[in-house]
C-alpha cells in the first residue's frame, strides 16, 4: 500500500528488546520505521511518498521517498505531485542527449 504526505512528526523509541524504532507522523497517521538508513534520510517539514504494510494494529514502513511539492515557503498547502526525482533525472538526461546528437 502507498501513501504520501508532510512529516509532522519524528520519534526515536525501543521496542521490549531495546531496538531502535522510528515512528513518523505523516499527514496525521503514525508510521513505524525499523530501518535505520530510510529513518535517518528525512527530517521535519519533507513531503513524501511511502509504501507500508499493515502488521495488526500497526502500520510498518517498508519504503519511503521524498515527494515534489508545490508547497511556498510560509503558505500552507498539501498539494503534491506525483513524481520521482529519479524519474525526471533520466528524462533530462535523454533530452540532453538527443539535443547532443542534432
Amino acid at each position: 500500500m502507498e501513501t504520501e504526505g508532510k512529516i509532522d512528526g519524528i520519534e526515536i523509541k525501543q521496542t521490549k528488546k531495546g531496538n531502535d524504532y522510528w515512528v513518523f507522523t505523516i499527514a496525521g497517521k503514525q508510521w513505524n520505521c525499523f530501518d535505520q538508513d530510510i529513518a535517518k534520510e528525512f527530517k521535519l517539514g519533507d513531503f513524501v511518498r511511502l509504501r507500508y504494510e499493515k502488521d495488526g494494529k500497526y502500520y510498518n514502513m517498508k519504503e519511503m521517498k521524498k515527494a515534489v511539492t508545490t508547497e511556498k515557503a510560509g503558505v500552507q498547502n498539501d498539494n503534491v505531485i506525483h513524481v520521482d526525482l529519479q524519474e525526471i533525472i533520466d528524462l533530462m538526461k535523454q533530452i540532453l542527449t538527443q539535443l547532443a546528437s542534432m
